[in-house]
């Protein structure tokens, strides 16, 4: 996506663009000629003319639904503000985060998104403390208790953790991790990475998706199990401000920093387990494609007031330059 990726013209006699090797679908490719270690000069092999990173491209593509019968379906057919299922590959770059316990077993953790095929991002309270080595990714995975689901999951162990350099666990404030593989993930129909937004993306704000597991129910059976989401519109700031200095928890005197946007509506709201998840909101001029504009965080209760999300906008500079010094591995072509 053009508002998605900073794209640059390489100066050579070539034209091409620099983007993201994995949203370039041509197959004369470049990278000596990019700044960033994740970019390759994209070009079309037959006719040399740029591609068009607004129409192509994988990333934030919402995947098709089925129905009973397995058949794809449209779902925005189907997409009310009260349906909060989904369907196994629906938000392709979700995926769970988990903590390896002292017997060994996999303890869900929180939420993350792929922003690159080596790139989780999450939020920073939720890992922090943690050693890399005790961290796991699971990605492509929709119903935690269906064994036949496990055949197209891909499980990643970390190599570093990259809290924000603002980070401050009292006050909350510039609550963002990255999380960075071993192994780059595969880009499949049920893995592919969520796109970032940049200050001037036109996204509809009234019409956002939050998704989780919800309150630590992870590989156990009942509610939890299945990936959910809750349809949410973005809230002002200071509106969001006023109704969280209403809590005697925070108090008149509260001040939203501005690393954090809000999002809700009555009684819909992320909760307990949903942390360190995706906000994502479709663009204006395609419906069907979306971009992350903020990390689940924090709230007060669950649907009493609005909840409070990672500002992605905000944070983008700083994922940009983190990602840059983790270079994806790339198979020699």
């Amino acid at each position: 996506l053009m508002t998605a990726v900073s794209l640059s013209l390489a100066q050579s006699d070539s034209k091409c663009v620099c983007i993201p090797y994995f949203y370039c679908n041509n197959t004369s490719t470049d990278n000596g000629q990019c700044e960033s270690f994740h970019e390759v000069c994209c070009e079309d092999g037959e006719g040399g003319a740029l591609p068009n990173p607004d129409g192509g491209g994988i990333c934030g593509v919402r995947g098709k639904r089925k129905d009973a019968s397995g058949f794809d379906v449209d779902w925005k057919l189907f997409d009310s503000f009260g349906d909060t299922s989904t369907t196994f590959g629906e938000f392709p770059w979700m995926v769970a985060v988990l903590k390896v316990g002292p017997s060994g077993a996999q303890e869900f953790l929180c939420g993350g998104s792929i922003i690159y095929p080596n790139i989780i991002l999450t939020t920073a309270h939720t890992i922090s403390g943690l050693s890399a080595i005790d961290l796991r990714v699971k990605a492509g995975v929709w119903n935690t208790t269906n064994i036949l689901e496990s055949d197209k999951h891909q499980d990643r162990t970390v190599s570093a953790t990259v809290l924000h350099s603002g980070y401050d666990k009292s006050k909350v404030q510039n609550d963002v991790a990255l999380l960075v593989l071993n192994d780059p993930l595969e880009i499949t129909d049920n893995v592919a990475p969520i796109c970032l937004p940049s200050a001037n993306t036109m996204f509809n704000s009234t019409d956002c998706i939050a998704t989780g597991w919800g309150v630590g129910n992870f590989g156990n059976k009942g509610i939890g199990s299945v990936l959910r989401m809750v349809h949410l519109p973005l809230v002002d700031s200071n509106t969001c401000q006023e109704e969280f200095r209403k809590a005697p928890r925070l108090g008149p005197n509260f001040n939203l920093h501005n690393s954090f946007i809000c999002a809700g509506r009555d009684l819909a709201d992320t909760c307990t387990g949903d942390g360190g998840g995706p906000l994502v909101c479709p663009l204006q001029d395609d419906s069907g494609k979306y971009v992350q504009i903020g990390i689940t965080s924090w709230g007060i209760g669950c649907g009493d007031r609005p909840g409070a999300y990672s500002s992605v906008i905000v944070a983008r500079d700083w994922i940009e330059t983190m990602t840059d010094a983790f270079p994806a591995a790339r198979k020699s072509e």
